[in-house]
């Protein structure tokens, strides 16, 4: 069996999942912005939006569920029962939604996307989605169970599967948008069907109503939640093209998925994070261990900001064989990664304070967090957009995660005994925005360099001179 490895450890072994399925999806985007015109990606950016609510749905909040009810349970056939009763519930409900999806697709492709000539891409997105849910809810459980090496290694597959057909739909084929969806459906099929044998003896034929209750009385507020959160995602999408044209879609969505690289972080943090907390704790053993990973978060985001913040616009300048490597057509929307790159940084950070509604079992308070960070999203949007177009949006996606984030704080500060690393934290925060304040001034790419060089040092300098015991959590 597979050993557990420690949190930083298992977000190590996300992180390195996560960073090669982004990095599987960043060298995609060379491909995708010299074969697919911009308005075409704004398309494409519209259709994602949809695949991100629409999977909130299938998902119904019952991911954290199964990591909760999963984790209280000590009997192995009492664990086994909440798995299938999750799985068989979440397979129903994916039938159901599915059949409504395909009777409104005619009204979603003409009313969002302007014509019906794209009612066949979203009949394959809810294909798409319906089969990947199926695979996320499995490596759920693996999640679960702590097995980062195994989820790691099918992610892996996935990106793998994924970038080969895209080669041969959009580049061989010159397929564009229909071929994407191509490769993501083959790939999705293929990895459930690498998964389904090893939850064999985990599953059964079964759906056991009192568990059932329970699960979905906890599982509502985080599907209202997931709702209010992929609107903060993805309602500038929506807001741009209303005020603009699916140009202005397409440089942000463009811009939005370089800084997406930042998410890498923030997913496998997440990942580790939900059973690591709960299981720590349980057992009382929280409160300077967590004042140490919130330490670590701002070290790990700050760095994130400053790489992608400084150097994204430097792969616009790189050529091979003559041909640039991105093309300049969507370079306009990089003035908007600094602030969505921060507004993940403050995801990581509310992920960090979910512990107490979990621990509460009060889940609601994911719907509250989620539900004033859209309404905050959506009322920036509209205020900024028509002012300030792309950084509009921006803005306002990195005041909605702070929002989020800060209520969550709010409600655990008192509930959840933290011991904070305080020097360590301000010396980290306020060193981190010179450097950022420095780096934008200069704009030098040696000089940028240097400036994250010098933030590293000062960030090892701490830890090795007063957090000595934190690389305990490395091992």
């Amino acid at each position: 069996m597979q050993q557990k490895p420690k949190l930083f450890g298992a977000t190590a072994w996300y992180g390195i999942g996560n960073l090669f399925v982004r990095f599987v999806g960043i060298i995609l985007l060379p491909l995708y912005s010299n074969l697919i015109p911009v308005e075409e990606f704004g398309i494409y950016s519209l259709l994602m939006s949809i695949y991100a609510v629409s999977s909130v749905f299938y998902q119904f909040g019952m991911n954290s569920a199964l990591t909760n009810f999963y984790l209280k349970e000590d009997d192995e056939l009492k664990r086994e029962l909440v798995f299938s009763t999750i799985m068989n519930s979440i397979v129903l409900m994916g039938i159901f939604f599915s059949v409504i999806a395909l009777l409104i697709t005619p009204v979603l492709s003409q009313k969002i996307l302007d014509s019906n000539k794209y009612d066949y891409f979203l009949v394959l997105l809810f294909i798409i989605i319906f089969v990947e849910t199926i695979s996320s809810f499995i490596l759920q459980l693996f999640k679960t169970k702590e097995l980062s090496r195994k989820v790691v290694a099918y992610l892996s597959l996935g990106a793998v599967l994924n970038f080969v057909f895209n080669l041969w739909f959009v580049y061989g084929l010159r397929m564009q948008i229909k071929g994407i969806l191509y490769a993501q459906l083959i790939s999705a099929l293929f990895v459930l069907f690498v998964l389904l044998p090893f939850v064999r003896k985990s599953y059964h034929l079964k759906i056991d109503k009192n568990i059932l209750s329970v699960v979905v009385l906890f599982s509502i507020p985080l599907f209202i939640s997931g709702l209010f959160s992929s609107g903060i995602d993805v309602a500038d999408r929506f807001i741009l093209d209303y005020f603009f044209t699916k140009k202005e879609v397409g440089e942000y969505s463009f811009a939005y998925r370089l800084a997406m690289v930042t998410n890498i972080f923030v997913i496998s943090f997440r990942a580790a994070w939900t059973p690591y907390s709960l299981n720590r704790n349980k057992h009382n053993e929280s409160a300077e261990d967590f004042g140490k990973v919130l330490v670590k978060i701002i070290l790990i985001g700050s760095v994130l900001l400053f790489v992608v913040s400084f150097f994204a616009d430097d792969l616009f300048n790189i050529k091979l064989q003559g041909i640039y490597l991105f093309n300049s057509d969507y370079k306009n929307g990089l003035v908007i990664i600094p602030f969505i790159v921060l507004g993940y940084i403050f995801s990581s950070i509310a992920s960090f304070y979910s512990i107490y509604p979990f621990v509460s079992n009060k889940s609601y308070h994911f719907l509250i967090s989620d539900g004033i960070g859209l309404a905050a999203n959506l009322i920036l949007n509209f205020l900024l957009i028509p002012k300030f177009g792309l950084i509009g949006a921006g803005i306002s996606t990195c005041i909605s995660f702070f929002i989020s984030a800060g209520y969550l704080y709010a409600i655990s500060r008192d509930k959840v005994k933290i011991i904070y690393q305080k020097k360590q934290m301000n010396v980290l925060i306020i060193s981190g925005l010179l450097i950022l304040a420095l780096g934008f001034a200069i704009n030098n790419f040696i000089v940028q360099i240097g400036l994250v060089a010098a933030y590293i040092l000062i960030a090892e300098f701490i830890a090795r001179i007063k957090l000595t015991k934190l690389t305990k959590l490395l091992n």
